[in-house]
C-alpha cells in the first residue's frame, strides 16, 4: 500500500509540474508577444502624435488664411466705398452747380423785373413790383 500512495504522489507531482511548465511557457510566449507589440504600439503612438502635430499646424494655417481673407475683403470694401464716395461727391458737385445756375438765373430775372418796375413808376407797376417780389 505504501508504494501505491507514492505512485499517486508521483502522478500529482507530475500534473503539478506540467501545469507549472504550461504556465511558464504561456508567460514566456506572452512576454515575447509583448515585446513585439511594444514596437508596434510605439510606432502607432508616434504616428498619432505626428497626426496631432499636423492637425494643429493645419488649424493654424487655416486661421492665418481666414485672417488674410478678412483683410482682403476689408480692403476691397474700402476701395468700393472710396469709389462710391467719389461718385457721390461728383453728383453733389453737379447738383450744386445746377442749383447755383438756377439761383443765378432767378436773381437775374428778379433784378430785371425790379428794373422794369422802377422805370415804370405808375401805380399799376408798383403793384406788379410787389407781385414779383412775392414770387421770388
Amino acid at each position: 500500500m505504501v508504494w501505491l500512495s507514492k505512485v499517486s504522489d508521483f502522478e500529482s507531482e507530475r500534473k503539478w509540474k506540467l501545469a507549472q511548465a504550461k504556465k511558464v511557457a504561456l508567460r514566456a510566449s506572452k512576454g515575447m508577444l509583448d515585446q513585439a507589440t511594444r514596437g508596434e504600439k510605439k510606432m502607432e503612438e508616434e504616428e498619432q502624435r505626428l497626426r496631432n502635430v499636423a492637425l494643429n499646424i493645419s488649424k493654424d494655417v487655416k486661421k492665418f488664411w481666414t485672417k488674410i481673407e478678412k483683410l482682403v475683403i476689408y480692403k476691397h470694401q474700402m476701395e468700393l466705398d472710396e469709389k462710391k464716395k467719389k461718385a457721390l461727391d461728383k453728383q453733389l458737385e453737379f447738383l450744386l452747380g445746377q442749383t447755383e445756375s438756377v439761383v443765378k438765373i432767378t436773381c437775374e430775372s428778379r433784378q430785371e423785373c425790379i428794373l422794369e418796375l422802377e422805370n415804370d413808376m405808375n401805380p399799376q407797376s408798383i403793384m406788379l413790383k410787389g407781385v414779383c417780389e412775392k414770387q421770388s
